[in-house]
């Protein structure tokens, strides 16, 4: 069996003259579960992730990857952004205006912050709502100790 990394299939992609390229699309693809959106009426895809949980469940699995799709996108003049439960969060790719800190930290992405914290805000405010509809955290953790016992 072979194996090759996928950043070395990045940097393969990226070296290669993929400009012009347009996509169209509408993909749903699920991740522990949860939906998510992908979508495109214009060359600008969109990743709709559902929920702060989700987002930061792929930034832990696959955020490491992060440069090098940006990277792929940018050699293909496309920009993808992402959203948050419909919240833009980020740019990514040929149209992507680093700020100062992304710009030392990777080209080609463009984050958000004020819409980065909205959305991380409302998954709070989210939280804290279902939490009184379930008569709270501690309620829900008894609840949990009983079906363990």
């Amino acid at each position: 069996m072979v194996s090759v990394s996928i950043a070395i299939l990045f940097e393969a992609i990226a070296e290669a003259d993929l400009a012009p390229l347009d996509v169209e699309a509408d993909l749903a693809l699920r991740v522990d579960g949860e939906a998510i959106r992908v979508r495109s009426r214009t060359n600008r895809p969109l990743v709709d992730l559902p929920s702060m949980g989700v987002a930061l469940a792929l930034a832990r699995r696959g955020g490491r990857y992060l440069p090098e799709v940006a990277s792929v996108l940018a050699a293909a003049d496309l920009t993808a952004g992402i959203a948050i439960d419909g919240t833009g969060v980020a740019i990514l790719g040929a149209e992507a205006e680093p700020g100062v800190l992304a710009g030392r930290v990777v080209s080609y992405v463009e984050i958000r912050e004020e819409e980065l914290a909205r959305a991380l805000l409302d998954g709070v405010l989210d939280r804290r709502a279902s939490d009184d509809l379930d008569g709270g955290p501690e309620e829900r953790s008894a609840d949990r100790s009983d079906e363990v016992q």
